[in-house]
């Protein structure tokens, strides 16, 4: 881990550098001082004034290096801006903008470009409020190091010259990979109110950051709660935006949220918030030590609830039910080499006194065994027993019943055995751009979703495959179910769509 030089390898961390300040020999050359995290706890300077090494992955946050913005002065297709200091290798640029027009994909093309050769990706659909106003969020990730000049481009035969606004942030700390950066997007308009707002948004991990882009017809426009107005209110001129803001926060929590602003008089408006994940993830709360009777305690599903359980669990019940799963785990791997022996032939041989007839076996346990005057090897044959007991041979029968689905429009309601079993496994991909929840049901008809509660629920992150393996078995006294929901809580009846592959192994 370096402190102060970026790493030429940025495949194994995608970052411009785990430690960002003192950028010595970069080839953008001047120093990024994340200020903030001196003063979070756990934090302190090394030699060379950097907070550094014991707690630091306990306490780095992901940062806006830096920021700048510009409007027009008059109608135009295009607006500029370079940002003040060179950007650094690996880090990434977030674009808020507005436009007086709407980029309505087929006659208008919206685009952001840099001098530097980076690519942008457009955060989910723009704001849009009528034909007149549209809010836009572009990104890119592992950018080029040097100076760099961002450029917003509005294109398209039917494209027309008006106001333009843009707020740029240069960011330290966000996923280099730009399918996996951006988390979650939202939107909102009205043709006349004082409160812009989105909808809301829960965030896919802690310390994420979120970022606003506001479009008015008109009045200054205020940060909402919990938000800086990076840029103040802006004034593009040249028709239809008349105010423009771009707000920012840093989500250190998995709380739900929304992008808001207030405008000082009712106008039309439209808003629209980006949310990014980060590769850094600290544990929030307090690590207390756990003493091996209250591991054991954890038993089956409860053990694996706490593991798999939603984001509120304590993590010393997680750390327990993994516990109990790694133990689960062991003790199959270690019954696979207990060999169970089923004969032993030949003659037997007492070593004290002569030799004994034939199928007369004996063990002498003791400390004070005399020592041997005719010891005599065992004549025959050790036949071990492969069929039986804990070591088995391959079988063509037996064995759990494997199960296949791909989901339907819907919550997917599922009997898979009307009376009690087990889940020994189950492989769930999701290929849809947002998270999705498998639930299973200790019931012996099909469950129904949003009424009955979950036995277990297990989230499926946006485009990823989950993995689970019980080696002794997860028990269902009545009958296993299952079934697909959209929200994680157990009334939630959202209906997921065609895009979810269920495999599960059961008895």
């Amino acid at each position: 881990m370096t402190v102060g030089n970026t790493p030429a390898d940025v495949g194994g961390i995608p970052l411009s550098s785990v430690m960002s300040p003192g950028n010595t020999g970069q080839v953008s050359g001047g120093n990024v001082i994340p200020v903030p995290l001196q003063g979070h706890p756990g934090s302190y300077l090394d030699s060379a004034n950097n907070p550094s090494t014991a707690a630091m992955m306990a306490m780095l946050y992901p940062q806006i290096v830096q920021k700048t913005n510009n409007v027009t002065g008059s109608a135009g297709k295009t607006l500029n801006k370079a940002f003040t200091n060179n950007n650094n290798q690996g880090n990434s640029i977030i674009v808020a903008l507005g436009i007086g027009d709407v980029d309505n994909g087929s006659t208008i093309t919206l685009a952001v470009t840099d001098s530097a050769g980076n690519t942008y990706t457009r955060a989910g659909n723009p704001a849009t409020q009528s034909t007149t106003l549209e809010a836009a969020i572009f990104y890119a990730t592992n950018i080029a190091a040097g100076a760099n000049t961002v450029t917003v481009t509005i294109a398209g035969a039917s494209s027309t010259n008006t106001a333009i606004a843009m707020e740029i942030y240069e960011v330290w700390g966000t996923i280099a990979v730009a399918s996996d950066a951006l988390d979650q997007t939202a939107t909102g308009n009205n043709a006349g109110s004082t409160t812009p707002a989105t909808s809301v948004i829960t965030p896919y991990a802690p310390n994420e950051l979120a970022f606003v882009a506001v479009s008015a017809a008109g009045g200054t426009i205020t940060a909402g709660t919990g938000w800086a107005l990076d840029s103040g209110s802006l004034a593009p001129t040249g028709g239809n935006l008349v105010s423009f803001g771009s707000e920012s926060q840093l989500l250190s929590t998995l709380a739900p949220t929304t992008g808001s602003a207030t405008l000082s008089g009712s106008n039309a408006w439209a808003i629209c918030m980006a949310t990014f994940k980060t590769v850094i993830v600290p544990i929030a709360g307090t690590v207390s030590e756990v003493n091996s009777a209250s591991i054991l305690a954890v038993e089956g599903a409860t053990g694996d609830a706490a593991v798999v359980g939603d984001n509120t669990g304590s993590l010393s019940a997680k750390l327990r039910g993994l516990t109990k799963i790694l133990n689960d785990i062991w003790d199959s791997v270690n019954h696979l080499f207990h060999f169970n022996l089923k004969q032993v032939g030949g003659t037997a041989v007492d070593t004290n006194s002569g030799n004994k007839s034939a199928g007369t076996q004996r063990v002498v346990i003791a400390t004070d065994q005399p020592s041997l005057s005719n010891a005599q090897p065992v004549s025959g044959t050790v036949t071990v027993n492969a069929g039986t007991g804990n070591f088995n041979t391959a079988a063509t029968s037996g064995g759990s019943t494997p199960s296949h689905t791909i989901s339907a429009s819907g919550t997917n309601a599922t009997n898979l055995k009307g009376s009690a079993g087990q889940v020994y496994g189950f492989c769930i991909s999701n290929s849809n751009a947002a998270a999705r929840f498998f639930k299973l049901y200790d019931k012996s008809t099909a469950p129904t979703i949003g009424t009955d509660t979950p036995k277990m629920t297990v989230q499926l992150p946006p485009n990823s495959t989950v993995i689970r393996a019980f080696p002794v078995g997860l028990a269902f006294s009545s009958g296993i179910g299952w079934g697909l929901t959209t929200g994680i809580a157990n009334s939630d009846t959202g209906s997921v769509g065609t895009d979810i592959s269920v495999d599960i192994d059961y008895l």
